[in-house]
Parts: C-alpha cells; structure tokens; sequence
C-alpha cells in the first residue's frame, strides 16, 4: 500500500510538489496532466451533461467541471483521513482517471464507463504513447460503476500491486478511491436552485436533481463521513417521478441513495483499509418551511454502519469460496465429491 505521510490540503496541490524523478523515464508527467485537463476543461466536459441527454432524452445531474472537482475533494477528504499518501506516478494515473471516469457519458448514459476508452484513444498523444499506462488509467476509471458481465464486483478484478514502467502502483486501491469519491460528490454542485425553479427539468429527471440539491455538505472527519440534507416542506410534501415510473418521495429517494452509498463504503473499504477506513456514515436532514428564515419543522438523524452478527450464505461455503464450485477435485468440493475424486485416484 502506499506509505508516506500526506498533509496537503489537495491532490492537486501535492502534484506540483512531485518532480520529473518520481515519474517513469524522468517524463514530466506534471506537465502532461495539466495539457490533459485543458483539454478536457475546454472541449469535452462541458458537453458530456448536454450529450448525454440528446443521447437519452433525459436530463442527467452535472457530469462536467464542478463534479470532477468535487470528486478530487472527496479524494483528497479520505486521503487527509489516513496516514499514508499516494506515490507521485498513482497520484498522477488517478488524477487521469478521474478526469475521464464519466465522459463517457457523450455517447448515452448506458455503459458510460467502458465508452470513456474512445476519449483516452481520441487524445491519446496528451496521455503518452505507453499502452499499458494508458489501459490501466481506463481500468481504474471503468471500475467506478456497471458490471462485468453480471458481476458489479469490478474493483477485484485488477490487481492489488502491480509494476508500471518500472514504478509500483496499487490499481485497486486507486480504483476504490475514485469509485467511493465519486458516490460522495454527488451534491449541490451537480444542478442549481435556477435549473429547478425553471420547470425545463424533465419529471422523470427532477427527482436527481432534488437529491442533488437537497445534499449541501460532506464532510468526512476521521472515520465518519457526514452527510447532511436540507429541503422545503413543499418538496418533502409531494412525490417526483423516477425514470423507472414509480413515484417517490424525496425522503425515501434519500433513504435509498443512502443504502447504496452504505453498501458502496462496505465494498470500497475492502479495498482501501487499512490506508483509508470509513466504518459509519452519519446523516442529518432538515425540513424547513419556505422561507429561508424559517424555523426547521423535522429533523432526521440516522448513522449506517455494519451491525449485528453477519448473515451467512444460504449456500454454505460455496456462497463464500466461489472457487470450491468447479474444482478439479470435485464440482462442487464436498465430502461426497472428496470421496469420490480419492477413491478414483486409488484405483
């Protein structure tokens, strides 16, 4: 795992303090990320929120400048949680990531994570010549959301060290990061108090957008991240449409972003502990009337955290140990099949 002490406020910052002797081949890789942010700053992320909706007819929360920036805060928020750093060259490939993790989203949301490959292709001289530096950036951007496959556990699939033009990078540690910052910064950033009261949002969109705008802080504070909602008692009081059909109160459209972000920090805590641990989420709502200066009528406070004693599979251990399934001793590896495969090698 990475083990150097970071105080820097932001990733960012802590960038300019790298040199071009902590990168492969002495490259100025400082110099390179701030041409691939240009870049994309100008001419791609102010189009993918715009695209994506004349792709799907639906009108998706900020994916451009604000929302990278938020997930680089969101970064730097864990990271300021631990005791130990990313190494220049992971700081500069994660940075990479996530600059390219939603643009994607220029062809339709759907599988927005795998089309960001056609980005880091079309500018692939301001990402270098190296292929293999330049897949394994796609990975850790892909890994953020969507299935391989039917399985949602993409993180695993990367490796745990690996060895990059001669420097040692840790994918999902880095693909953890990106993917637990992201499901943090989806807050007021991501829309406006003027898109919401213009009435050009579409039904079955506005339910996002008031998630959205109803989360206005996360803090994480050692190893407690803290969320907090504030909303109008006329938005608590009436349902919005989601693009499933079903109609929702905002309360409980929180309630089930919440379970999601709760099982998100179970999964990216595998990966990141003990460098970054996240064991609860805190959460605090406010109801208020319509006006800004009056007095809150509720107030929903609730912490997420494992529980009680854990549920076993209802398969045994080959819902644990998927590998006993098709073992070349038995499949599946039981006593009976052990029997067997012993009493064959008898013979």
């Amino acid at each position: 795992m990475p083990m150097n002490v970071i105080n820097q406020p932001s990733i960012l910052e802590y960038l300019t303090h790298c040199g071009k002797e902590d990168f492969p081949n002495g490259s100025d890789y400082t110099a390179r990320f701030k041409a691939i942010e240009s870049l994309l700053n100008e001419s791609v992320h102010p189009s993918v929120t715009p695209m994506a909706s004349l792709h799907d007819g639906n009108y998706l929360t900020g994916h451009g400048i604000p929302h990278i920036r938020t997930v680089m805060t969101r970064v730097s928020d864990l990271l300021d949680s631990s005791t130990n750093r990313l190494s220049c060259y992971e700081l500069y490939l994660l940075l990479a990531a996530i600059h390219v993790h939603d643009v994607g989203n220029l062809q339709g949301r759907k599988d927005h994570q795998s089309a960001a490959a056609n980005v880091v292709n079309k500018y692939d001289i301001l990402f270098g010549t190296d292929d293999v530096e330049k897949r394994l950036i796609f990975r850790i951007a892909d890994a953020h959301t969507g299935r391989r496959g039917n399985d949602k556990d993409k993180i695993s699939k990367l490796q745990e060290t690996d060895h990059v033009l001669g420097k040692t990078v840790h994918p999902r540690f880095l693909a953890a990061l990106l993917r637990f910052a992201d499901e943090l910064a989806d807050d007021r950033s991501r829309t406006s108090k003027t898109e919401l009261d213009s009435g050009i949002i579409p039904k079955d969109s506005e339910i996002y957008h008031r998630y959205a705008y109803a989360l206005h802080s996360v803090v994480v504070s050692g190893n407690t991240v803290r969320m907090s909602f504030d909303m109008t008692s006329e938005d608590a009081g009436k349902t919005f449409l989601r693009a499933d059909g079903q109609e929702v109160f905002l309360l409980d459209e929180i309630y089930d972003r919440m379970i999601k972000m709760h099982c998100e920090r179970i999964y990216c805590m595998r990966f990141l502990r003990p460098t970054v641990s996240i064991d609860r989420i805190d959460v605090s709502i406010t109801v208020y009337g319509p006006r800004y200066i009056d007095d809150p009528l509720a107030t929903i406070n609730f912490r997420m955290e494992e529980a009680g004693y854990p549920t076993e599979s209802s398969r045994g251990i080959l819902g644990v140990c998927p590998e006993l399934e098709n073992h070349s001793y038995g499949s599946p590896l039981t006593g009976k099949t052990l029997k067997d495969y012993l009493d064959r090698s008898a013979q």
